[in-house]
């Protein structure tokens, strides 16, 4: 009866490590509830973005694909209209999102220490760079 008992309780703790470990296929890059905030990074200013705009902008990365190994692509010699995308995060380090390239209408975002991968593309970058130049151009003018 207490081997039963021990076996039960042995393959709730598996099931549970088993969860924690892997990586569930269809789990959105980031998680809304490890992230307490974000920022966009302009010209060496960080301004941090509203509720809604942080929604609206997790979605957008949630929504994006990773760029394959092949396709890796090169650093653009070019004015971005922002330097950098940062998540700021509970008990981590923060996530710091870099544009590099616009390629076919994609914005490739450079992504280290993401759990996708190095490099993103996010599918309608004029969109993107818009919704970012609205976060902080009324704080501008």
């Amino acid at each position: 009866m207490y081997f039963l008992i021990f076996l039960f309780f042995l393959a709730i703790g598996a099931l549970f490590l088993s969860h924690l470990i892997t990586f569930e296929e269809g789990e959105e890059p980031l998680n809304q509830g490890e992230i307490q905030t974000s920022a966009v990074l302009v010209d060496k200013t960080l301004y941090p973005l509203n509720f809604d705009q942080h929604q609206r902008l997790i979605n957008t990365i949630n929504q994006a694909s990773v760029v394959s190994d092949q396709a890796l692509s090169f650093r653009e010699k070019r004015a971005f209209p922002f330097e950098q995308i940062i998540f700021f995060r509970f008990n981590k380090s923060p996530l710091k999102m870099t544009p590099i390239s616009i390629r076919d209408e994609q914005l490739i975002l450079e992504t280290p220490n993401f759990s996708f991968g190095e490099q993103i593309q996010i599918q309608d970058a004029t969109a993107l760079l818009d919704f970012i130049a609205s976060t902080h151009d009324s704080l501008t003018q």
